[in-house]
């Protein structure tokens, strides 16, 4: 540092002027973040506009005097002029600060520091430096008391080092250049490494803070609102006196002090006749280092300086409330056909009316069509309706007028539908409004549409490492984090971030930014949560005394209705479905209390959803919630426990904790649709609603239902039309068909959802019960041996039969949960459920656990390769593959750990159908696996058969039959087609070697018979379509690209266009002429934020619209 002379006889002081030079990459904000390159151990790079005044705070006056400790004569390459050096005295500066002893450290080495110990320049306060910087100053002299761990000696030497890696961080100094310094120089060098691996968001505290309640008011309506004071650790403050005052109106008190948890009581603000008015609040509180000071008077031309000891001074919170005249929006909506065939057309009519006193303006109204209906038409009689995200735009209604707006869809709940939480996919704890955590854990991701307040919180602690590409806690508006950690990724804030230094990030940075559309979040899964309160119950539910049970019996999925004195009057609640199956709980009512035991038997945590949709409240206290709860329009207080699953809500408080087990199960379109409407923007309060919060008990929401005829037979939607799906017939009302087998005599066997075991003749036409009085639920698997001998695998064991099916008996198999047989050589295997995998070498008489290895045992499917090798697929573990006949088992290299289905092609290829993910195939014994995209839209793959000569079938539940060739055998990159049957629920399959024929059924106990199912030769993608069709984009959801495929049966001028939930363009993907085939187009969004997008194809006549969802 140079230092410039001049001596005045008058005065006799000395004037120093110093040099230091700063640098950084992006713009910098008042709460600030690093860049990316800074983490990785370089120094940010940010340029010189930043030393330029930008105005600031300007509440604080600093003067700086002498130099306190530090070194003369350190010399290092100029980072302005690398073909120089700079020699210069480094180390702390004393100063003052509002007559307070204080010290601080120089930057923006560009321009002169004046000191001078008589007469000192002025200093204003001016924003805040980098997270490094800050994080430097709370860890390091002198706000550290000398001497520490790791310090130097003498302290002259330490307050250089730090200096110097100040300097590093602000002005691109090479450390590493610094000569005749080595002790200093290491030393720097380990506060820089130490503060790019810890100083990820770190921030200057904001000490004070208005809460206010509500900014937008009725005319003449009482604002309240608190006022919030910290430290420089985000560590509350106590009875602190604030100060008040108003540019308008009349407060409850101008003097307020804040109580134990540093937040002031209520304070009243009476409007009298304004419309706006600005309430500002002002208190003595601490100023934390890490704060930037520039010349009061001549900021561009003297250096800067950063506060490096905490002081106390008056600082200014202002926040402003708005007043505005009231209406009262209502809306109604029917429907002209409640009960319409399967591909009618039906119209819905939405009245929107506005009761007073003021007129409304800037009204905005949101019809969220559900899955399984397709937009025909429309009609408003004011405003503009966007068919694309079903906003209606209606601008004012007068008081006492009344606007409508007609939709007419055609119905068509065969069409793909993929099942998804929208925004909150992929999030442990997502809430609309504000979470107030003091103390507790998130083992997954955490959203808050406004307001957090974070203590002693943990977020992410089980999720990968991701090297800063994931946002781990994104909060709405304000964030204040007092301590904890947040591991896995980003802290993203939207207004304010108040971090401690309490707070670890090891893997991710902090920043201000909006990643989360909030509002169009609050609207769907609001839809989403209405959507399911109507589907129709299929279990049984029963309260005794204080305990609940609730029953179901569907292997796919059970939907219960509970009263809500129902569950506020249980203290347990037994939940027993069948292994793997979906649990959906309707819980009514508005204000629940919830506790005591919750034990579900049976279906993985994973796959169990409690929806409340009518709740305003919930009190949640001692009890283990084993499930994702829905509850979009609900104030949540869990005062006590643990969930494994995701909470989804309003808002949260409490302490409990909340472990990892993301919702994955598949919930198909039910035959009772909800059509929701709401009002979701409105210039003027509304006295008995608020625009856009889901809350379906408001006047401003409206819903109605109908439920489809026709949906139990023909030939199914979607899909190519891949020779000739015919309707052969049905069992009985009572069961429907679980596993089905070509038996040696010609014959047809069936085991049953009802646990029968069933023989048809006539492929399919009628069919004879083999198992009179076997007392057993569900026949999951059955298999014949080439002796003839017959095995059926039950919830109960597995039972045998030596005489073609006519007499039964149970096997020595423990009464087991059995789902999947397989026979390799002289031994049966068992795959079991909870128990892994067991062994018979005589038939069943004798079993033996062989499971070694396997760590989950929660097995679905077993299959064996033409090598004798075996592979297992379990729910919650991958695939398990055995080369000793199951000796040991090893878990492959799978990615995804629930898996339902297995079979092996004759040419080796292993496919795996998952519960969630798709299909996966290995060509190479399970070492290596490929996700199939192309063509496959299902997520949910139940059954797959690899008998037909190089092609695979594989069916989901109600997405349709996919078909694959193998066209070589070392290749598991393939093209499948979809053959039909979409949205009939189809329980399994069975290829028929005898004739080539593909038999389909479904779970309302329908036969489906295709005589010529590969008869499309080449399913590479050669074939022109014979339909238009717009598939669902793979994969979804995405980060940050995603594939979107059509087919063109004609040559058509082609539009495929991305839009957002507002309705606004973000790509265009196509845009003119294109041939007949069947495309592929990828959208890459590595630009946009995660939330819900659109995407609308416009080719001829045909205009089909589809949702994706980017996940980042």
């Amino acid at each position: 540092m140079r230092f410039l002379m001049k001596n005045r006889k008058l005065f006799g002081f000395v004037l120093t002027a110093v040099l230091v030079f700063f640098m950084s990459g992006s713009p910098l904000f008042a709460i600030d973040t690093t860049s990316t390159e800074a983490n990785r151990g370089g120094s940010v790079v940010i340029p010189p506009a930043y030393f330029n005044n930008t105005g600031g705070v300007n509440s604080s006056v600093a003067y700086v005097t002498t130099k306190d400790q530090g070194v003369n004569n350190l010399i290092f390459k100029d980072p302005y002029n690398p073909n120089a050096t700079i020699k210069t005295w480094g180390g702390s500066f004393n100063g003052r600060m509002n007559n307070q002893v204080t010290k601080f450290f120089c930057i923006d080495i560009r321009n002169p520091l004046v000191l001078n110990q008589n007469n000192p320049p002025q200093y204003i306060d001016n924003g805040f430096t980098p997270s490094e910087i800050t994080y430097i100053l709370m860890n390091y002299y002198p706000y550290r008391s000398y001497p520490y761990s790791g310090s130097i000696n003498p302290i002259s030497k330490e307050a250089a080092a730090v200096q110097m890696a100040v300097w590093h961080f602000s002005d691109g100094v090479d450390v590493s250049t610094l000569t005749g310094n080595n002790d200093i120089k290491n030393r720097a060098l380990q506060i820089i490494s130490d503060a790019n691996a810890n100083a990820a968001g770190f921030v200057p505290v904001k000490t004070l803070i208005i809460i206010p309640e509500n900014q937008n008011l009725i005319s003449g309506e009482t604002a309240k609102f608190r006022v919030r004071v910290f430290d420089e650790r985000a560590k509350p403050v106590a009875n602190k006196q604030i100060r008040l005052s108003v540019n308008a109106g009349t407060l409850s008190t101008v003097v307020t002090t804040t109580g134990p948890n540093g937040i002031t009581p209520d304070i009243e603000l009476r409007p009298g006749n304004a419309t706006n008015i600005t309430v500002t609040a002002q208190a003595d509180v601490i100023i934390p280092q890490g704060t930037r000071f520039v010349h009061a008077t001549l900021p561009d031309r003297y250096q800067k300086l950063v506060l490096a000891t905490p002081v106390s001074a008056q600082r200014s919170a202002m926040c402003d409330f708005y007043w505005t005249s009231q209406v009262d929006l209502s809306l109604t909506k029917i429907v002209d056909n409640e009960n319409p065939q399967n591909g009618d057309n039906i119209t819905f009519t939405v009245t929107a009316s506005n009761a007073g006193p003021a007129n409304a303006t800037g009204v905005i109204v949101t019809d969220f069509m559900p899955g399984g209906v397709t937009y025909v038409s429309h009609q408003a009689s004011r405003g503009t309706y966007f068919p694309i995200n079903g906003t209606w735009r209606i601008g004012n209604i007068a008081n006492g007028e009344s606007v409508t707006l007609t939709v007419t869809v055609k119905v068509d709940i065969a069409q793909n539908y993929l099942f998804d939480l929208g925004p909150a996919t992929g999030f442990n704890v997502f809430t609309l409004e504000d979470m107030n955590q003091p103390t507790a854990d998130v083992q997954g991701k955490v959203a808050v549409g406004q307001d957090g307040f974070f203590s002693n919180f943990s977020v992410g602690d089980e999720l990968p490492q991701s090297g800063g590409q994931t946002d781990v806690l994104v909060v709405g508006r304000h964030l204040t984090f007092a301590s904890g950690n947040v591991v896995g990724g980003n802290i993203v804030y939207g207004a304010t971030g108040t971090i401690s230094q309490m707070v670890g990030i090891p893997d991710g940075t902090a920043r201000q930014d909006s990643v989360i559309d909030f509002q169009a979040a609050a609207a769907y899964l609001s839809a989403l949560s209405a959507q399911l309160a109507g589907y129709n119950a299929n279990g049984n539910i029963s309260l005794s005394g204080v305990t609940l049970r609730l029953m179901g019996s569907d292997p796919y999925m059970n939907v219960f209705r509970v009263p809500a004195d129902f569950l506020n009057t249980s203290q347990e609640i037994f939940i027993n479905v069948p292994n793997g199956s979906v649990v959906l709980v309707n819980i009514d009512g508005d204000n629940l209390s919830w506790g005591g035991n919750l034990i579900v038997s049976g279906t993985p945590i994973t796959n169990c959803m409690f929806n409340f949709n009518e709740a305003k409240n919930i009190t949640i206290q001692g009890i283990d919630v084993t499930g994702t709860i829905l509850a979009p329009s609900a104030d949540v207080n869990f005062i006590s426990g643990v969930q494994h699953g995701q909470m989804i809500c309003k808002s949260l408080s409490g302490g409990a904790q909340y472990n990892l087990a993301n919702f994955v199960g598949n919930i198909a379109l039910d035959t009772t649709l909800v059509n929701v409407a709401e009002v979701t923007a409105c210039n003027e309060v509304d006295g008995d609603s608020s625009p856009n919060n889901g809350a379906q008990y408001e006047d401003d929401f409206a819903m109605c239902k109908f439920t489809v005829r026709g949906t139990n037979s023909g030939g199914g939607g979607g899909g190519a039309v891949i020779g000739n799906w015919q309707y052969i017939g049905s069992v009985s009302d009572e069961h429907f068909i679980w596993s089905f087998i070509r038996a040696q005599d010609g014959s047809f066997i069936a085991g049953t959802w009802g646990g029968k075991i069933l023989r048809t003749t006539d492929e399919g036409h009628t069919f004879t019960v083999l198992n009179e009085g076997m007392q057993v639920s569900y026949i999951w698997d059955v298999i014949q041996a080439p002796d003839g001998r017959f095995f059926a695998a039950t919830e109960r064991g597995i039972y045998t039969s030596n005489d073609n099916g006519a007499t039964w008996s149970a096997t020595a198999m423990p009464e087991y949960d059995v789902r999947s047989l397989v026979l390799r050589g002289n031994y049966l295997y068992a795959g079991i459920w909870g128990q892994g995998v067991y062994r018979s070498p005589d038939n069943g008489a004798t079993w033996e656990d062989v499971s070694n290895g396997m760590t989950n045992k929660s097995v679905q499917a077993i299959a064996v390769d033409g090598n004798g090798n075996l592979y297992t697929g379990t729910f919650g573990g991958g695939v398990y593959k055995s080369v000793d006949g199951g000796a040991n088992w090893v878990q492959t290299s799978m990615n995804f750990p629930f898996v339902w289905s297995l079979a092996v092609t004759n040419s080796g290829i292993v496919a795996a159908g998952t519960y969630g993910n798709g299909l996966y195939l290995s060509a190479n014994g399970g070492d290596t696996w490929q996700v199939q995209t192309q063509g496959i839209m299902a997520t949910h793959i139940y059954y797959i058969t690899a008998e037909a000569d190089n092609y695979i079938f594989v069916n989901s539940w109600s997405n349709g039959i996919y078909l694959a060739e193998v066209v070589a055998t070392e290749s598991t990159d393939l093209n499948w087609v979809s053959i039909g049957l979409t949205g009939q629920k189809i329980s399994t399959l069975l290829y028929n070697q005898a004739d080539g024929s593909l038999f389909a059924t479904t779970t309302n106990g329908g036969v489906f018979r295709n005589d010529a199912p590969t008869s499309l030769k080449g399913l590479a993608g050669l074939e022109i379509p014979k339909e238009f069709n717009l598939s669902n984009n793979y994969p979804n959801p995405f980060n940050p690209s995603t594939v979107i495929e059509f087919s063109l049966p004609v040559a058509e001028k082609v539009e495929l266009v991305v839009y957002n939930m507002l309705g606004e363009v973000v790509a265009k993907l196509v845009s003119g002429e294109l041939p007949a085939g069947t495309h592929k187009v990828n959208f890459n969004a590595s630009n946009l934020a995660s939330g819900i997008y659109l995407y609308r194809i416009t080719a001829g006549n045909n205009v089909v619209t589809k949702k994706m969802i980017l996940q980042k």
